[in-house]
């Protein structure tokens, strides 16, 4: 029976969900980051656009602000992108996911342009890394974001981390078992993996969930 660790809470539509459903899998869905709000300093700046990085950063954003009237939005990635067309506020542009690809795409769309980043205080800024001199970046930070240091991971067959912190937060506890398969979402996840002592690992084709389990289910199955 595999026992798959995943480093989020998973939504109603999360393909790991329906996988913890099927009798010969396991599944603990686990974020390794706290998160607080972060106060809002003024009002959000005048900008041609609002460039959301993840899912909680559009839920701490409208829970302090609303986007002004005539500022475009944009999306790191569908997840971020489904999260502002639920709360009533389709964006304008969508990434892949993925940093430097996103970035590439966006760049015509925002050439010259002021974009301000909403985004975590621990922000790895990779759209802006990216885009650097070509925009005018303004970062609005929403909230916090904070490994913990308290928390229990059950033996499992499958770690698979979703950000860069998580894997820092792992790490911190505990040593890499040398039997457990790694699965990382994306390159700066993977990163953080080289950089804590993981070297063997596999990293999902595209930046979803439902890609994380289709890597687990090619594994399992060699």
């Amino acid at each position: 029976m595999p026992r798959v660790f995943i480093s989020r809470e998973l939504q109603p539509d999360s393909p790991f969900l329906a996988l913890s459903a099927e009798p010969s899998w396991v599944v603990q869905a686990e974020s390794l980051v706290e998160f607080a709000a972060v106060p809002p300093l003024g009002d959000v700046p005048v900008a041609d656009w609002l460039f959301f990085y993840s899912t909680k950063g559009v839920q701490f954003f409208l829970a302090q602000a609303t986007p002004p009237m005539g500022t475009r939005l944009a999306a790191l990635g569908p997840g971020t992108a489904a999260a502002l067309a639920q709360a009533g506020y389709p964006p304008d542009f969508v990434g892949t996911g993925e940093p430097s690809a996103t970035a590439a795409l966006f760049l015509p769309f925002a050439a010259a342009q002021h974009v301000v980043f909403i985004q975590a205080r621990h922000s790895r800024r990779a759209i802006q890394q990216h885009l650097n001199t070509r925009i005018r970046a303004t970062e609005w930070v929403v909230y916090d974001n904070i490994p913990k240091s308290i928390f229990d991971i059950f033996p499992c067959d499958y770690l698979v981390f979703t950000s860069p912190l998580n894997v820092q937060a792992y790490a911190r506890r505990y040593a890499w078992p040398t039997s457990v398969r790694v699965v990382s979402i994306g390159g700066t996840t993977s990163a953080a993996l080289i950089q804590a002592g993981m070297q063997h690992y596999r990293q999902a084709p595209q930046p979803s969930e439902a890609a994380l389990l289709t890597c687990i289910r090619e594994w399992e199955n060699q």
